[in-house]
């Protein structure tokens, strides 16, 4: 059976950290694939501020160019409205047309505090395997033995770049050179995104 990791998020912009964050779970789980699954109306942010998806796609295209065994699925875009992980699982396989296989769901530790108002979570933990990974900024208060003993944390790299920082220095007019690939560098000036 094929091991498949799910990354959603907004990815507004997609970063290094990304990238090489996927990378690395690759690797440490002996997944067969990772899919980054943008997110089409996220429960938690302000919806009005995200990235257009057709650009923030097109960009997550470019960020994972060349990385063979990192895809991205379209479940969330095509499904439209909020984007409840437990229903990107039920839908997940059946949308790329694959055979069934152990999902791993990868989340920040930063995502954690939250984790409870998530829609259905004991569902989430029974269809997918839940990968924690290090993010700046980790969780803030503990999260409930009952979904502490069910989830896998790895230690993974502390890789100190987000989206919300390069919007910023964007922004500010400051270089981004470091924390995004030239491809995606270049999307951002295309489309003059984060002026504002």
């Amino acid at each position: 059976m094929m091991k498949i990791g799910l990354y959603g998020g907004t990815f507004d912009p997609p970063h290094r950290a990304h990238v090489e964050l996927a990378e690395w779970v690759l690797a440490e789980l002996g997944l067969d694939y990772i899919y980054f699954i943008p997110a089409a109306v996220h429960a938690f942010k302000d919806n009005l501020q995200i990235t257009p998806e057709k650009i923030r796609l097109e960009m997550l295209e470019a960020a994972t160019t060349g990385h063979e065994n990192l895809r991205i699925s379209q479940v969330e875009l095509n499904r439209h409205g909020i984007s409840f992980t437990v229903d990107t699982l039920r839908e997940f396989l059946k949308f790329e047309d694959l055979p069934p296989a152990q999902l791993y769901y990868i989340i920040g530790l930063d995502n954690l505090v939250d984790f409870n108002r998530w829609k259905e979570p004991e569902m989430i933990m029974r269809l997918a395997k839940v990968i924690v990974v290090r993010r700046p900024g980790g969780a803030e208060k503990p999260l409930p033995e009952k979904y502490q003993n069910k989830m896998r944390f790895l230690n993974s790299p502390l890789i100190e770049i987000s989206s919300t920082d390069i919007r910023q220095l964007v922004r500010l007019g400051q270089p981004i050179s470091e924390l995004v690939y030239p491809e995606v560098s270049e999307l951002i000036d295309r489309y003059a995104l984060y002026r504002k």
